[in-house]
């Protein structure tokens, strides 16, 4: 099972970025066919053209597609912002038990290990 959900989402992260594969996989199988019938310079085979024009502008296409899906997913971010008008208020009996109790301060009461213990290692 995991390596099913492991092989779907690799799939999809690939497939979010073919765009421009899923092109060049159209040129390559429809490339005759582009030629004589899309091609801008059909009329003027000494350019040596073979579909190049076609293709550059669908790969542009894809492109111009892909940054509007992007800027499409930027745009739908909202911020949530709390009104000016709430106040907030803290229940003080609830902030006491929250507080922890500390002991107060002695001065007389030493650490147990003392400076000792802070030398270099023996060899």
């Amino acid at each position: 099972m995991k390596k099913a959900i492991l092989y779907l989402l690799l799939f999809l992260l690939l497939f979010q970025n073919s765009g421009r594969l899923l092109v060049l996989a159209w040129f390559k199988l429809y490339q005759p066919q582009i030629v004589r019938t899309l091609c801008e310079n059909r009329n003027r085979p000494e350019l040596n053209c073979n579909g190049q024009c076609v293709l550059a502008k669908k790969l542009a296409e894809a492109d111009r597609q892909q940054q509007a899906a992007n800027w499409d997913r930027l745009t739908e971010v909202s911020i949530f912002m709390a009104p000016l008008h709430v106040q907030y208020a803290f229940d003080p009996a609830a902030t006491a038990l929250s507080t922890p109790e500390l002991p107060p301060y002695r001065a007389d009461i030493r650490p147990v290990s003392g400076p000792a213990i802070f030398h270099p290692p023996c060899a």
